[in-house]
Parts: C-alpha cells; structure tokens; sequence
C-alpha cells in the first residue's frame, strides 16, 4: 500500500518504490529482505502522463 500511496503523491516509481521499502525496512516484522528485495522496477520510472498531450 505505501508504494501506491506514494505514486499517488506524486513520486516517480522508482521513488515510490524505494520509500516503500525504507518504510518495510523501518517495520521489524518485516525488516527482512525476504518481504521487500524481490520488488523490481521494470520499464520507464517517469510516469509517461507526465509528458504527452493524452489525458
């Protein structure tokens, strides 16, 4: 949820996804890498609505 709620604050993806994980690393329950390495980036990081004409 914290990787949703910062693409919808405004936060490129990769930006989103790195506070996500801070955020997972903060929590002990889930600290470890088995709940927040596997989570990749794949493709643009700008979200291209950003820069097109198309709403």
């Amino acid at each position: 949820m914290q990787l949703r709620t910062a693409i919808i604050a405004g936060k490129t993806k990769a930006q989103a996804l790195q506070f996500a994980q801070v955020k997972m690393l903060a929590n002990s329950e889930y600290a470890r890498p088995l709940y927040w390495a596997s989570y990749v980036l794949v493709g643009e990081s700008v979200d291209q609505r950003r820069y097109s004409n198309i709403p």
